[in-house]
C-alpha cells in the first residue's frame, strides 16, 4: 500500500479507536462515580480502567506505526502529548480502585471525594481532548500550514476557540476576540510568571478571562502574564544570573524591529520589571501603543514563546491590522517558526493570496454540544489535485466558499458597467466581475464541476459580441448567458430604459417630448451605424472567428508530427470558412439597417464608445449614462423590465 495511503487510513482508524472515550457524557461520569453505591462505583471504575488501557495500547501502537513523511510532526506530538494525558487518567483510576477495594466496606471515606472529584476532571479533560485529537486527524496528513476558509457564521471561530488546550502542550490559539491591555499591578504573583509556566498557563488558550477588584470590569490577563514571562525571562538571562545567550525578548525585538523599525521597548528596571516604549525619544507605557501595535506584539510574544513542533491556531489573523503590516508579519513569523504547522481562519482574500505554500481546508460546518465536550464539523481539504485550488484563482476562493449565495461570473470588474449594472438586478446572486468573457466561461464551468460538499453553483453571463445562435446555445449548456444586446452598454440603450429614464429625470410627464427624443437618438444610431457598417461587420466577423479559433484544440493523439500539425491547421482553415461567416454577418447587419428595427441594431452595434459617450450626450445630455445607472437601482419597473429581457435562468 502507497504511504499517502496509509496515513489517511490510520487517521481514519484514530478517529475510530479514540473514540472509545468518548462514550461518557459529563453527568455520566458524575453519576457513576458520585453514586453512595460502593459496588457501582467500582464496577465503573474497573471499566473506565479497561477502557484507558485499550485506549493507550491503540495510541501507543498507531505511534509506532507513523511515517514521518506522511504525518505531521506537529500531530505526532499531539497523540503524544494525549498518550501522556491517557496514562494519568489511567494511574488516577488505578489508585481509585484499590482505595475502593481497601475501603469498600466503610465507603466513602472523608478525603476520598475530593480525589474522585479530581478525577473526574480528568476523565472530562480527556474526553475533551480526545475529540481535538479526532479533529485534528483530519488534518494530519497536511504538513504545510493551514488556511480554514468557509461561509460567515459556518463556526470557524468556534472550531478555533474549542481547540484550546492546556493538556495538549503544543497548541497555541489566538482568537479573533482579544482587549489588551497590559496592568501587571492586577494579577498575583505576576512577577513569578516565566516562560514556562506561561506555556503551561496561558498558551493553551489565550482568551482566560479575568475580573478586577470584584467589578464587571474584565480584562485579558494574557497580554500581561505574555509581556512579563518575556521580562522575567530576559532579566534572568541578562541581568541576574549574567548568563551569556539570547533571551526570548531579544526574539521578540528583532522581529519587530523588523515591522515597526521606529517603535523600540527597553527594560528600564530589572528590580522592578518596569517596560516602556519609546518613539522619537519619547517615553510612554505599553498602552500607549495603538490596538494595532500592541496586536502585533500579542502575536509576535505568542509565536515566539510557542513550544516546539507546536500547532499555533490564529483566527482572524488580520485583526486591527493593514494588509501591509499583517502581511509582512505573517510571512516573518512563519519563517522564524518553521518548526511550528499555522492554522489560520480568515475571510480575506488579500491575506489568502498573500501565502505561500498553503493548504485551503473548507469548513462547511462547525458546532460544539454537550457543553463543548462533543463537536460536529463537515471539514474538506481543498488540495492541489482539487479544481477549486487548481484552476480557480485563489483570491477568488474564499469569496466563493464564504457565499450563502449563488455565484455569478460576469465581465470587467468592480468599477465596470457589467458589476454596477449586475449587483444592482441580482441581489440574490454573489456577482463576481473576473475580466474577460473567456474567464467568465471558465470559472462558471470549473466551478458547477466541483463536488457537490460545496451545496453551491454558478452561471455566467457575457456580451454578445457578435455570437451566432449556435455558439449561444452551446455556451448555454455550461450555464453560461449571452446579453441580447451586443454589449453592456447598450442595455443601457434599450427603449423602455431611455423612456424611463427620460421621464423620472429630465422631462418628467411630458411624452411627447420623450417620444421625440428617443426618435431622435434612434434615426442618429441608424445613421451612425449606416456609416460605421464596414466597422461593426468587421468587429462581428472577428470575434466570432476568435472564438472559433479560442475552442480549437490540437489533439496530441491524433496529431503526433509537425507536419501533421501542418496539415491539421491546413485543414482548420479551410473548415473555419471565414468567407461563410463575412457573409452571414453582412446579411444580419444589412437586414438590421435595412428594417430599423431598434432591438436588433443593438444587438448589432459594436460603436459603444461613439454611441454612449456621442450621440447620448448629445440628444439626452452628458450625464444620461449615469442617470441611467442610479435608475436601475431605485426603479423597481426597469429592474423588472431588465431583468426579463436578459432571462437567466431561475
Amino acid at each position: 500500500m502507497e504511504k499517502g495511503k496509509d496515513a489517511i487510513e490510520l487517521t481514519k482508524e484514530i478517529k475510530e479507536k479514540y473514540e472509545i472515550t468518548l462514550i461518557y457524557s459529563s453527568e455520566e461520569l458524575e453519576r457513576s462515580l458520585l453514586a453512595d453505591d460502593a459496588i457501582k462505583k467500582e464496577q465503573q471504575c474497573q471499566k473506565i480502567e479497561m477502557d484507558l488501557t485499550e485506549v493507550i495500547e491503540n495510541l501507543e501502537n498507531s505511534l509506532s506505526r507513523i511515517d514521518n513523511r506522511d504525518i505531521s510532526k506537529q500531530f505526532q506530538r499531539v497523540l503524544c502529548s494525549y498518550t501522556e494525558l491517557a496514562k494519568n487518567s489511567l494511574s488516577s483510576i488505578i489508585a481509585l480502585n484499590e482505595k475502593l477495594v481497601d475501603n469498600d466496606s466503610i465507603f466513602p471515606y472523608m478525603g476520598l471525594h475530593n480525589s474522585i472529584d479530581d478525577l473526574i476532571d480528568d476523565l472530562k479533560d480527556l474526553i475533551s481532548n480526545a475529540y481535538r485529537v479526532i479533529f485534528m486527524s483530519n488534518m494530519a496528513t497536511i504538513n504545510s500550514n493551514i488556511i480554514i476558509v468557509g461561509k460567515n457564521g459556518s463556526g470557524k471561530s468556534t472550531l478555533v476557540n474549542s481547540l484550546s488546550s492546556s493538556a495538549l502542550d503544543n497548541m497555541t490559539v489566538i482568537p479573533a476576540q482579544k482587549v489588551l491591555y497590559y496592568a501587571p499591578e492586577t494579577l498575583n504573583l505576576v512577577e513569578n510568571v516565566d516562560v514556562d509556566t506561561f506555556r503551561l498557563k496561558n498558551l493553551g488558550h489565550t482568551n482566560k478571562k479575568i475580573k478586577i477588584d470584584g467589578n464587571s470590569s474584565e480584562l485579558i490577563s494574557p497580554f500581561t502574564e505574555m509581556v512579563m514571562a518575556l521580562i522575567n525571562n530576559d532579566v534572568n538571562i541578562h541581568y541576574f544570573n549574567e548568563k551569556d545567550g539570547t533571551s526570548e525578548f531579544d526574539r521578540v525585538k528583532e522581529i519587530w524591529k523588523d515591522i515597526i523599525p521606529e517603535i523600540t521597548f527597553k527594560i528600564t528596571d530589572p528590580a522592578k520589571k518596569d517596560i516602556f516604549a519609546y518613539k522619537n525619544n519619547e517615553e510612554y507605557s505599553l498602552n500607549g501603543l495603538s490596538d494595532g501595535e500592541k496586536c502585533i506584539l500579542f502575536y509576535i510574544g505568542n509565536v515566539i514563546l510557542a513550544e516546539k513542533d507546536s500547532y499555533i491556531v490564529i483566527d482572524e489573523p488580520e485583526t486591527f491590522l493593514n494588509p501591509a503590516s499583517y502581511n509582512r508579519l505573517w510571512d516573518v513569523l512563519i519563517k522564524e517558526r518553521s518548526d511550528c504547522q499555522f492554522i489560520f481562519t480568515s475571510h480575506n482574500p488579500d491575506f489568502i493570496t498573500a501565502r505561500d505554500s498553503t493548504t485551503l481546508v473548507w469548513c462547511k460546518n462547525f458546532s460544539l454540544e454537550d457543553k463543548g465536550l462533543t463537536y460536529n464539523s463537515e471539514l474538506k481539504i481543498l488540495d492541489d489535485k482539487n479544481k477549486l485550488s487548481s484552476e480557480l484563482p485563489t483570491e477568488l476562493i474564499s469569496e466563493l466558499v464564504g457565499s450563502r449565495k449563488r455565484i455569478l461570473f460576469c465581465e470587467g470588474t468592480n468599477e465596470k458597467y457589467d458589476y454596477k449594472i449586475y449587483s444592482k438586478l441580482y441581489k440574490e446572486y454573489t456577482v463576481k466581475p473576473v475580466g474577460g468573457h473567456d474567464k467568465v466561461i471558465q470559472y462558471t464551468k470549473t466551478f458547477n464541476e466541483l463536488p457537490q460538499w460545496i451545496e453551491n453553483s454558478a452561471i455566467g453571463i457575457i456580451d454578445n459580441d457578435g455570437m451566432s445562435n449556435s455558439e449561444k446555445e452551446n455556451l448555454k449548456k455550461d450555464k453560461v448567458f449571452c446579453l441580447p444586446y451586443n454589449e453592456i452598454e447598450m442595455l443601457l440603450l434599450d427603449e423602455e430604459v431611455i423612456f424611463q429614464v427620460l421621464k423620472d429625470v429630465k422631462y418628467s410627464e411630458d411624452i411627447q417630448t420623450i417620444n421625440e427624443k428617443f426618435e431622435e437618438f434612434k434615426s442618429k444610431l441608424v445613421s451612425t451605424i449606416e456609416v460605421r457598417k464596414n466597422k461593426i461587420i468587421y468587429d462581428i466577423v472577428k470575434k466570432r472567428v476568435d472564438y472559433k479559433i479560442r475552442t480549437e484544440f490540437i489533439d496530441s493523439k491524433r496529431y503526433k508530427t509537425v507536419e501533421d500539425i501542418k496539415k491539421y491547421l491546413d485543414e482548420f482553415s479551410k473548415q473555419m470558412g471565414i468567407d461563410n461567416i463575412s457573409e452571414e454577418v453582412h446579411t444580419e447587419v444589412a437586414e438590421a439597417i435595412k428594417n430599423k428595427e431598434y432591438s436588433d441594431l443593438l444587438r448589432i452595434c459594436t460603436l459603444k464608445d461613439e454611441v454612449t459617450k456621442g450621440i447620448t450626450d448629445k440628444i439626452f445630455g452628458r450625464d444620461y449614462v449615469k442617470c441611467a445607472l442610479a435608475r436601475i437601482n431605485q426603479n423597481d419597473k426597469i429592474k423588472e423590465y431588465l431583468r426579463n429581457q436578459i432571462s437567466l435562468p431561475k
